[in-house]
C-alpha cells in the first residue's frame, strides 16, 4: 500500500476508531455471554483456592449477582483479548511500516500468552501462597466475604496478567524507536 493511499482525514481516523471500538465491544459481549454460560463453573473455580464456596460469606442482597457479573466480565475480557488486540493492530497498522506491522502482528499471540501466563501464575502460585498467610494472620478468625474475596482474586489475576505484558511492551516500544536502552 502506498504512503499516499494510507493517508486519512481526521474524520476517516475517527470512523476507523469507531469501527474498531464497535468490533472490540462486540467481542467483549460475546466473551461475557460465554462467561455467563459457564458462570457457575467459573465461580466454583474462583472459590477453589479458599476451600470452595462454603468458606465464603455473602451478606448483601446484591452480593451474589455482583460477584457473578464481575467474574463473567473478567472471563469475557480474557476470551475477547486476542480479538481486541487484533482490532488495535488493525487501527494502528496504516501508520506503520511493513516491518513495524510484522512486529506488531507477531506480538498479538505473544501478548495473549503472556497475559494468560500471568493470570495462571497469579492463580496457581500467588493465590495459594497469599491466602493462607492472609487468612491465618494473627488476629480474629477470618470468614471472607464473597464479594471481597472475588474482588481480591479477580484484581490479582487481572493486574498480574497485565504486568506480564511489560517485557513485550518495552520490546515493541524499543523496536518502534520510542524508547532505547540508554534512556
Amino acid at each position: 500500500m502506498s504512503e499516499q493511499s494510507r493517508e486519512m482525514t481526521i474524520w476517516g481516523h475517527l470512523n476507523e476508531l469507531r469501527k474498531r471500538l464497535f468490533y472490540s465491544v462486540a467481542a467483549l459481549i460475546v466473551g461475557v455471554v460465554i462467561g455467563f454460560i459457564f458462570g457457575d463453573q467459573l465461580l466454583e473455580w474462583v472459590a477453589r483456592p479458599i476451600g470452595g464456596l462454603v468458606n465464603l460469606l455473602s451478606i448483601q442482597v446484591t452480593e451474589n449477582i455482583s460477584v457473578y457479573f464481575r467474574v463473567t466480565m473478567l472471563a469475557g475480557f480474557i476470551i475477547a483479548l486476542p480479538f481486541i488486540l487484533i482490532q488495535i493492530m488493525l487501527f494502528i497498522s496504516p501508520g506503520l511500516t511493513t516491518k513495524e506491522r510484522k512486529w506488531v502482528l507477531w506480538a498479538i499471540p505473544i501478548a495473549t500468552f503472556l497475559f494468560l501466563g500471568g493470570a495462571v501464575f497469579a492463580y496457581l502460585v500467588m493465590l495459594p501462597t497469599a491466602l493462607p498467610f492472609l487468612v491465618e494472620f494473627p488476629g480474629p478468625d477470618v470468614l471472607p466475604k464473597w464479594k471481597d474475596y472475588v474482588n481480591f482474586v479477580t484484581n490479582l489475576i487481572f493486574w498480574i496478567g497485565l504486568s506480564f505484558e511489560t517485557p513485550l511492551v518495552m520490546y515493541l516500544l524499543a523496536k518502534l524507536g520510542i524508547i532505547d536502552a540508554k534512556g
